[in-house]
């Protein structure tokens, strides 16, 4: 199936590029005017769909409860991932939730550096959310506390090992780290990769 990577949302105040918290996790209407699910249909597949931290002035805070700092905002409780996980699975029509910039919530933000019962129970709400609507996930740019506690959540199958895929030559290292994801039951991924020599828009 397709992946869907962060250019399909809103982020929000402040974001440029792929920089920037979400600001609402929906189709944006410049990108699919008809919806995501419409273009699935056509193209007679599934996708996995990016997913990141929470910008601090998202559109969710008014109906969920969230964690929110300056540079960034967390859910704190699992109805935020049943609605967004049954949006996954029902609107969008998703085999896959994948959450990327994993470490980021460790560089922008405070207290999830220090509590660890908020990044526990982020991980558990994911877990219980996704798993329930049949969906599986993928993490991306992981730390080490985020490899240990997908342990905890049965949802988790794939873990991205690698850098982003560019002129970096490093995102090819993908053998030693991935003796350790198989060790825990989870499957290397491997960033995306170009398939001709010139790829259109490429900044590389």
């Amino acid at each position: 199936y397709y992946e869907l990577d962060s250019w399909w949302y809103l982020k929000g105040a402040g974001s440029h590029g792929e920089d920037g918290g979400i600001k609402l996790w929906e189709p944006r209407k410049d990108v699919f005017p008809k919806g995501m699910r419409s273009v699935l249909d056509v193209l007679n597949t599934t996708a996995a769909a990016h997913s990141k931290y929470y910008s601090h002035d998202n559109e969710y805070q008014k109906r969920f409860k969230f964690l929110i700092e300056k540079k960034a905002a967390i859910p704190l409780e699992i109805d935020f991932w049943e609605y967004i996980m049954s949006q996954a699975a029902n609107d969008f029509s998703l085999a896959t939730f994948e959450h990327d910039w994993l470490a980021s919530v460790f560089e922008l933000m405070d207290k999830p550096s220090w509590d660890t019962t908020t990044i526990r129970n982020l991980h558990l709400h994911w877990g219980a959310a996704s798993a329930a609507r049949g969906l599986t996930m993928l993490y991306c740019m992981p730390v080490v506390s985020d490899v240990m506690e997908s342990l905890e959540n049965p949802a988790v199958k794939y873990i991205r090992l690698t850098d982003d895929y560019s002129t970096n030559v490093r995102q090819w290292r993908v053998g030693r780290p991935a003796i350790i994801s198989w060790s825990i039951g989870l499957l290397a991924f491997k960033d995306t990769f170009w398939t001709q020599e010139h790829m259109p828009h490429s900044p590389y």
